[in-house]
């Protein structure tokens, strides 16, 4: 993962919560820093369109 690449949610919440499946992954938000917690853990924070500025893990992550 890198600044400014595009991304989408990709996790098991959507499987659990259907009806809210087409906001979580419809949106697309834009990757603005990456930061590395652990060894093999990085961190993105991505700026959503909806909900602002977040802090993802990358593995939650896909980039489109």
């Amino acid at each position: 993962m890198k600044v400014g690449n595009l991304v989408k949610r990709l996790n098991d919440w959507v499987k659990h919560n259907p009806w809210m499946a087409d906001l979580a992954i419809t949106e697309i938000g834009m990757i603005t820093a990456v930061t590395t917690h652990s060894l093999n853990d990085e961190l993105c924070h991505v700026l959503w369109p909806r909900s602002g500025l977040k802090v993802e893990h990358a593995n939650d992550l896909e980039i489109v």
